[in-house]
């Protein structure tokens, strides 16, 4: 049986992982079987496990750094084709658009007009439409007889299918349709009070006429 002495040192551990860190720490860390074996060669005599630990996880942490380099500098190389497939295809989705305006005048300027019963103000006025097809345009002015006409708005060659498809999604530049209505608004006649009363007499003078002979009144 052997025997210590009180001043003697513990017996050295065997070749092999450095103490206290077992093999599934070093595969659970990432590191080779053959970069521990060459951290153990180095760093078993003279150090203490708490230090071969540390070091340890040092190279663990260089190991993972290059190999996160290494995928950063493979997705930069491939990153620029990505770039400009992105590019082109948000260049050909926002390039494309079409912007449709009516614009309402009408003389003398200053009617309120109201498009489908909405009031959008006086003339002369824009406004922006989306869809194509008969509009019920109404001008009201004090002084003039109130304009109440139907409109039919048709659309342009390139916004009947399919060629609508390439005029709002893959045209090079903004296609602008702008509709111009010019409306003439008629004076109100008003009649003098005098003349509207020498008609309400003529009116009563008729209903007083007395009725033909052979005629029988209503009962």
């Amino acid at each position: 049986m052997e025997r210590r002495g009180r001043n003697c040192y513990p017996s050295r551990p065997e070749i092999g992982r450095p103490a206290g860190i077992p093999a599934e720490s070093a595969e659970q860390a990432g590191i080779p079987a053959e970069s521990a074996d060459r951290l153990e060669s180095r760093h078993r005599v003279g150090r203490s496990p708490r230090m071969v630990m540390e070091m340890t996880a040092a190279t663990s942490i260089s190991l993972h750094d290059g190999r996160r380099r290494n995928s950063f500098s493979g997705a930069a190389s491939r990153s620029p084709l990505a770039l400009r497939i992105v590019a082109a295809a948000s260049v050909l989705l926002l390039s494309g658009c079409v912007q449709r305006r009516l614009m309402i005048r009408s003389d003398p300027p200053g009617a309120m007009v109201y498009v489908d019963d909405y009031q959008i103000g006086a003339t002369p006025i824009a406004t922006t439409f989306t869809y194509y097809g008969t509009r019920k345009i109404r001008l009201v002015k004090d002084g003039y007889q109130t304009l109440t006409v139907y409109e039919r708005i048709d659309p342009p060659w390139y916004q009947i299918p399919p060629f609508d498809f390439f005029s709002e999604n893959v045209a090079a530049r903004e296609i602008r349709d702008m509709r111009v209505l010019d409306y003439q608004l008629v004076p109100q006649v008003v009649s003098p009070p005098q003349n509207l009363m020498d008609r309400a007499e003529e009116l009563r003078a008729r209903s007083q006429t007395p009725l033909p002979p052979n005629v029988m009144p209503l009962n």
